[in-house]
């Protein structure tokens, strides 16, 4: 009974890291297109951007991924 608990939270947490590694690489894709989508010529709006994005992903983390996560 104990181990196929143990199994079973393990793989929750698996689960877990899986969907969190996901929304990091949605977000850094994200980032990265911002970015680079001016080669880093108007940096205060890239920022602003960013800054955007992570406050979306700090309020609901499956709006940067959609259903992938």
């Amino acid at each position: 009974m104990i181990s196929n608990v143990r199994r079973l939270t393990q793989a929750m947490a698996s689960d877990s890291q899986i969907a969190s590694v996901q929304r990091l690489q949605a977000l850094f894709l994200k980032l990265h297109a911002i970015v680079s989508s001016e080669g880093g010529k108007n940096l205060v709006r890239n920022v602003s951007h960013i800054l955007a994005i992570l406050g979306e992903a700090e309020e609901d983390p499956r709006a940067i991924c959609g259903a992938r996560c």
